[in-house]
């Protein structure tokens, strides 16, 4: 049913690697998924998928402090050398810290200009730079915002799951390495729509709408397209809910009785009405209905 959609829709979701290194050393890759909006560069994808540059941005500043400090302490020649232990063992620091955080958008090239990001939608809009387009390029074609979809609508998903990386970090060139890059492959998953949530902020001011799916949203597709077999996009990817079926049956694993608590994964995007406030409100060109 959605073959001929997938085809049209993979022709503008596109994946993302984010790359981070914690202060304790620890180094992590995911992947998300994007969408092409215009030959501007503008591209839309889940506000969290930003969580890093974001918390990296909030890190760098107290990481520079801690340095400085440390160093202070190190090359005070006026301190005894228990007196030293003593200061640098007082200052705080936080082993998550963001050291080192890497984004790859799919070319070597290409990078972050400027992005806007919204956090209760969990939406978010960067401006590529250096993005080679085709001549014959296609974008998103969003929805109607005034349009509902009814309860039953069959919609598929796009987006890159079942991807795991083993990183490294080169200290000398100050860049992270992807030990054998595996093909990024697409994986449609369809499902039917089954309610809509509303979400609230915590001064209770402002709303957000999302439409939720009778399938899962899989870990790589955050920030992917929600699309009907038109290849019409009615929403952006954001979270699963793992809703308690209430049912708890008893099973033997290794001779012991395990309870095990049943739930049913539904997936969740931000729907077109927040997709287009986003856009609209950032002036950001995209094909609509």
């Amino acid at each position: 049913m959605f073959a001929n959609a997938v085809t049209l829709v993979a022709e503008f979701t596109r994946p993302v690697l984010v790359s981070t290194r914690q202060l304790s050393g620890k180094i992590e890759t995911g992947c998300g998924t994007y969408v092409l909006l215009n030959a501007d560069g503008w591209i839309l994808t889940a506000g969290h998928i930003l969580r890093a540059l974001l918390k990296s941005r909030d890190d760098n500043p107290k990481h520079d402090a801690y340095r400085a400090a440390r160093q202070a302490i190190e090359i005070d020649t006026s301190l005894s050398k228990g007196a030293r232990k003593q200061r640098l063992n007082a200052l705080k620091c936080d082993r998550s810290w963001l050291t080192n955080t890497s984004y790859w958008w799919g070319d070597d090239n290409v990078s972050a200009a400027s992005w806007h990001f919204a956090g209760l939608p969990d939406l978010a809009a960067v401006k590529l730079a250096n993005y080679k387009f085709s001549a014959n390029q296609k974008f998103a074609k969003f929805g109607d915002p005034f349009v509902k979809l009814p309860q039953g609508k069959s919609l598929c998903k796009l987006g890159y799951p079942f991807h795991k990386f083993e990183t490294d970090f080169d200290d000398t060139t100050g860049k992270f390495v992807i030990r054998e890059l595996p093909p990024l492959v697409r994986y449609p998953l369809d499902g039917i729509v089954t309610r809509y949530n509303l979400i609230k902020s915590p001064d209770g001011k402002r709303v957000a709408k999302f439409v939720e799916m009778s399938t899962p949203g899989l870990r790589g597709q955050s920030g992917g397209p929600w699309f009907d077999v038109n290849g019409t996009v009615w929403g952006i990817q954001s979270r699963t809910h793992h809703l308690p079926l209430g049912f708890s049956p008893e099973v033997d694993v290794k001779s012991k009785k395990i309870t095990e608590h049943q739930f049913l994964n539904a997936g969740a995007a931000a729907y077109v009405t927040e997709i287009v406030q986003f856009l609209d409100h950032h002036k950001i060109a995209f094909d609509r209905m």
